[in-house]
């Protein structure tokens, strides 16, 4: 049988069964595994390719163990569920197996260019560009891990590296320099191809930055915990370094104390805008209306006036816009000597407003009521008088010389005390006896010569009645004789006979006795022949 020319076929048909045999069931894998692989499965036998090889197939075998894989196709999340396309996954077509321990799992057939590094996330929302298209994978897939991944039935297995792990989230790589207080999506203030400054941040969408904002620094507004300048704080990158959301302010009475001594209904941006240089020029906004709530209303005259008219622009602000509380305060609307002179050097016992109105200061615009503002009742005579004949035009105190009829008309007053220019003789005899409201009726603006008369047959009798008819016709033909006699001399010599002749005509009835001296007097000094006429007579008995 030995002999027998088939006999070693037979015996070669044999051996090479019976190796079959032997490495199917203790070395049936076609070639070894990845390293990665090699370390969980052990051993070579045909009982470690069921732990790969299941009965629904190889993927499924896979997803045993890879449950980060299965969770993304189960979510339809990743991007091994945007390969898959809702069909089942084929998970050697990337990641070929028995191809030695040095052949990595993931390699130039797991990409779709055979390049790592042209890989652009098409399952991504987020695509990579600008300055991320230029990083290495490892710059996030490795820098960035916190920790090493390793599947939960082999967690003493780590990865020495992977790519899943990773979220879209900007703060999975990036530090949160601003640790905002809610959810604030990053891309709604940076981009990809640069960080600082935020290109897609628009301050005024938050706060217009005009004049001198534009010129303030960030930590002037936005407090750096450490106390450094917006720059030096960016350039920290440390968690809460530019913590943005923290504000000084988010309104101008926040950061700015207001000066304003009133409580104005109207925000600050009704008067003062933000690219104003200077404050003052918040005028804009004063109008008659606003000014009201300062507690002085402009009316009349004060409406047509500047602004800066009464608060002058080269003035510090505490002087410009004086407090309407501090002491000595001189601008209300009853003290007016805030701004106007006062011309009656504070002789008058009343305010201003007690005789003036803003719509106007004089003439017809007056509230003054003699009457009712000065212990002097204007009666009939006095009534139709201009004020200058009491007072002196530029004495603008206004000051009478007494309320007493002898204050104003002195020379009658001394005329009764036998007193004159010229002459002194014994007072009347009605001088300390009687009244001038005796004698002249105040309640007529002009009493008639019938009305004198009267009053002096009401204290004598009737003869005096015409007596005092007689001695006015006298007294006005020595009057007129006097002023016909005085157009003949020389201009001083003239003016000193009119000056006498008024001393005369003043003294008139106060005191008969001295004025017929005085026309006496007069006469002596002019032509005689021109000084006939008739003379007073005497008093009757």
């Amino acid at each position: 049988m030995l002999l027998n020319p088939k006999t070693p076929l037979a015996f070669g048909i044999i051996a090479i069964a019976a190796l079959a045999g032997y490495l199917f069931v203790y070395h049936p894998l076609p070639n070894a595994l990845s390293r990665a692989h090699a370390q969980i499965i052990p051993g070579t036998d045909i009982h470690s390719c069921d732990q790969c090889h299941a009965d629904r197939g190889l993927t499924a075998g896979c997803l045993v163990c890879h449950k980060e894989i299965a969770g993304q196709l189960d979510t339809e999340q990743g991007y091994h569920a945007f390969l898959a396309g809702g069909e089942p996954l084929r998970c050697g077509t990337c990641h070929r197996e028995h191809r030695g321990q040095a052949f990595s799992l993931v390699s130039v057939l797991s990409w779709p260019d055979g390049d790592p590094n042209t890989f652009d996330h098409p399952h991504c929302d987020y695509k990579l560009t600008g300055r991320h298209d230029q990083l290495a994978c490892s710059e996030c897939h490795e820098a960035k891990r916190t920790e090493h991944f390793a599947l939960p039935d082999f967690p003493r297995h780590p990865r020495p590296s992977t790519f899943l792990g990773l979220t879209q989230d900007c703060l999975a790589c990036h530090v949160d320099v601003h640790l905002w207080p809610s959810e604030k999506a990053c891309l709604d203030c940076h981009g990809q191809t640069t960080f600082d400054p935020a290109s897609a941040f628009r301050h005024d969408d938050v706060f217009a930055l005009e004049g001198t904002h534009a010129e303030t620094d960030c930590v002037r507004c936005h407090p750096s915990p450490e106390g450094k300048r917006a720059e030096a704080a960016a350039t920290a990158r440390t968690p809460g370094s530019l913590p943005f959301h923290k504000v000084t302010g988010k309104t101008c009475e926040e950061c700015h104390p207001t000066p304003h001594h009133t409580t104005w209904e109207a925000g600050c941006e009704h008067c003062h805008l933000g690219h104003d240089a200077q404050w003052h020029a918040g005028t804009r906004g004063m109008n008659v209306t606003s000014h009201e709530p300062t507690g002085f209303a402009l009316t009349g005259g004060h409406v047509a006036v500047s602004c800066a008219e009464c608060h002058p622009q080269d003035q510090e602000y505490a002087q410009r816009y004086p407090d309407p509380k501090a002491a000595g305060y001189q601008r209300h609307l009853d003290t007016c000597q805030g701004c106007h002179e006062d011309v009656h050097l504070g002789k008058l016992d009343t305010g201003c407003t007690t005789c003036h109105q803003t719509s106007g200061w004089k003439d017809g615009h007056l509230l003054f009521d003699h009457d009712r503002d000065t212990a002097f009742a204007l009666d009939a005579v006095h009534r139709g008088l201009a004020c200058q004949e009491c007072h002196a035009a530029d004495d603008l105190t206004y000051r009478a010389e007494g309320t007493e009829c002898a204050a104003c008309h002195k020379v009658q007053a001394e005329a009764l005390r036998g007193r004159s220019r010229r002459l002194q003789i014994e007072p009347d005899p009605h001088f300390g006896r009687v009244a001038c409201i005796d004698c002249h009726d105040m309640s007529v603006p002009r009493q008639t010569m019938a009305s004198h008369a009267r009053r002096c047959a009401d204290c004598h009798n009737d003869q005096y009645a015409q007596l005092a008819y007689q001695w006015a016709e006298a007294l006005q033909q020595h009057q007129v004789t006097v002023e016909r006699l005085a157009q003949r001399l020389d201009a001083a010599s003239a003016n000193e006979i009119r000056a006498d002749l008024d001393g005369a005509v003043d003294c008139g009835f106060h005191h008969l006795h001295l004025t017929r001296q005085l026309y006496d007097r007069l006469l002596e000094t002019l032509p005689a022949q021109e000084s006939a006429g008739p003379q007073p007579q005497k008093e009757a008995p």
